[in-house]
């Protein structure tokens, strides 16, 4: 059985500028410029079989490449899907649970510190979300919870005091 007839790409002047100033750059992924080559040799004439052995990659490399071009153009090509990977499981409210809890101090809440540690909170995070209602909590790891600190901006363990009054008999 013959193979099928190898998909040609077909690309516009503008196209194989883009293409051939994104393989001449410096600062680009080496998988873009990758891509990039790929959809260029394709574009010459280049089989897919030759194309991978002359970049020294799978050939089926080569066809995904050809194929994302010829279903969305050469930007589509270039990039990688958004989406990939397992999708988050943790919920907006649960994030804003876990925040309110990281804005308390540890002290209030029965423990010896002022600041929180990662452990520590994480700890709190673990045991009292069943109470709290977020049970899906319970499996969190330190990771996750710095993630989410981290991307509202909030450092618990970093809070420095500078001449605070904590005495109301200070003067």
């Amino acid at each position: 059985m013959a193979r099928p007839k190898q998909n040609v790409v077909v690309l516009t002047e503008e196209e194989v500028e883009q293409l051939q100033k994104t393989v001449r750059t410096h600062t680009a992924e080496a998988r873009t410029v990758q891509r990039a080559k790929i959809l260029l040799y394709s574009y010459e004439g280049m089989s897919d079989t030759a194309i991978a052995e002359k970049l020294d990659i799978n050939r089926r490399s080569v066809i995904n490449c050809i194929a994302k071009y010829s279903a969305a153009g050469v930007d589509a090509a270039l990039v990688d899907l958004a989406g990939r990977g397992r999708p988050g499981t943790i919920t907006d409210d649960e994030k804003a649970w876990i925040i309110s809890v990281a804005c308390q101090k540890p002290i209030a809440l029965g423990y010896a510190q002022e600041l929180w540690t990662m452990s520590k909170l994480l700890y709190q995070i673990q045991t009292r979300c069943e109470d709290a209602g977020y049970p899906g909590l319970k499996e969190i790891v330190k990771s996750t919870v710095w993630n989410i600190l981290n991307d509202a901006e909030i450092k618990p363990h970093k809070i420095s005091y500078y001449l605070e009054r904590r005495d109301p008999d200070f003067e």
